[in-house]
């Protein structure tokens, strides 16, 4: 039995050029998912000044349309960074967790 290839929709021109703009401003904090086109996670961290404010992270992973960015806007959806902490592994805990 064979397996079924999945054809990959390709985003549009625009939203190609939005990726790779996206890509070289965020670096390791932006995941692109290469089985699914147009679909992304971006790390979002605060900054930590003095190592004083220390509060958790999440993770923002968006979705374009086919349509996208002609008729449709894109599909946003926040969680925790730690169900993403396999693409983001340069993103860690403090030593001593985050309210220790």
């Amino acid at each position: 039995r064979r397996a079924r290839s999945r054809a990959v929709r390709m985003p549009s021109e625009e939203a190609t050029d939005e990726l790779v703009a996206l890509s070289s401003i965020l670096g390791p904090d932006l995941w692109v998912d290469s089985e699914s086109a147009g679909r992304i996670v971006i790390a979002v961290t605060p900054e930590v000044i003095d190592d004083k404010e220390v509060v958790g992270a999440i993770a923002m992973e968006v979705s374009l349309p086919s349509s996208y960015p002609s008729s449709a806007a894109p599909i946003i959806t926040c969680s925790s960074l730690a169900q993403h902490a396999d693409l983001f592994e340069h993103r860690s805990a403090p030593k001593g967790g985050f309210f220790a």
